[in-house]
C-alpha cells in the first residue's frame, strides 16, 4: 500500500503502533462497573478552585486539586479502579448527590491491588467552611429544623419499593469549631 509522505513498509508498523496506544489506552484507564453504567464526563485535574458538581463526571487515575466540592441535584463523583489522590478543602454531598468509590460487589483493588483512592482534605483555619448550594442542602424544612428527633425517609431512586427505603435520624450539616493551629487551649471533650 502505497501513501503519500509515509515510507515503503512504514504502514504495517504505523499499524501495529495504532493497535498498542488503543490497547494501552484500554489498560491504563479503566472504570468501574458504576462509570460503565452511565454516561460521565471525564473530570479535570482541577487548579484548586471551588468546584459544584450536577452532572455526572468520572474520576480516573491522577491527582485532582479542588476548593470547596458540593456534589447536588444528580450530581456524581464517580471513582475509577484506580490509584487517584483528591485533594479538597471540603466535600458536601447534598440532596440527590452522589459521591462513589467503588462498589459492593467491586471495591477498589478489585481490577489491582495496588489501587487506592485517597481523599486528602486541606485548608486554614477559618470561621466560614463549605456551605449549601441548595437551600437546607435540598433537605425538607421539616428535617432539617427537626433537630435530630424523628427519623426521616432518605432520598431515594423513584420506583423504590416502601419496604426499601431507609428511615434514619438527620441532623443538619453546620461548620465544624476551629482550633488555633499550635492546639493550646484545647480541653478534653473539644
Amino acid at each position: 500500500m502505497k501513501i503519500k509522505g509515509v515510507p515503503q513498509g512504514a504502514f504495517p508498523f504505523l499499524k501495529a503502533v495504532a493497535r498498542s496506544l488503543m490497547l494501552m489506552a484500554l489498560l491504563l484507564c479503566p472504570l468501574n462497573t458504576a462509570a460503565l453504567a452511565e454516561e460521565c464526563i471525564p473530570l479535570p485535574p482541577g487548579t484548586g478552585a471551588d468546584f459544584e458538581v450536577t452532572k455526572p463526571y468520572c474520576v480516573a487515575a491522577g491527582i485532582y486539586n479542588y476548593g470547596f466540592v458540593n456534589i447536588h441535584s444528580g450530581g456524581k463523583l464517580i471513582f475509577a479502579d484506580a490509584t487517584i489522590d483528591f485533594w479538597a478543602k471540603s466535600i458536601l454531598v447534598e440532596n440527590r448527590g452522589s459521591l462513589l468509590v467503588g462498589t459492593p460487589e467491586k471495591p477498589i483493588g478489585t481490577g489491582n491491588i495496588n489501587n487506592i483512592v485517597t481523599f486528602y482534605l486541606y485548608g486554614t483555619d477559618s470561621k466560614s467552611g463549605i456551605t449549601c448550594k441548595l437551600t437546607n442542602c435540598g433537605v425538607p424544612d421539616k428535617a432539617w429544623n427537626n433537630g435530630g428527633q424523628d427519623k426521616v425517609t432518605m432520598p431515594t431512586p423513584d420506583g423504590t419499593p416502601e419496604d426499601k427505603k431507609v428511615k434514619d435520624y438527620f441532623y443538619k450539616y453546620e461548620n465544624l469549631p476551629t482550633y488555633p493551629a499550635d492546639g493550646k487551649d484545647i480541653k478534653d471533650g473539644d
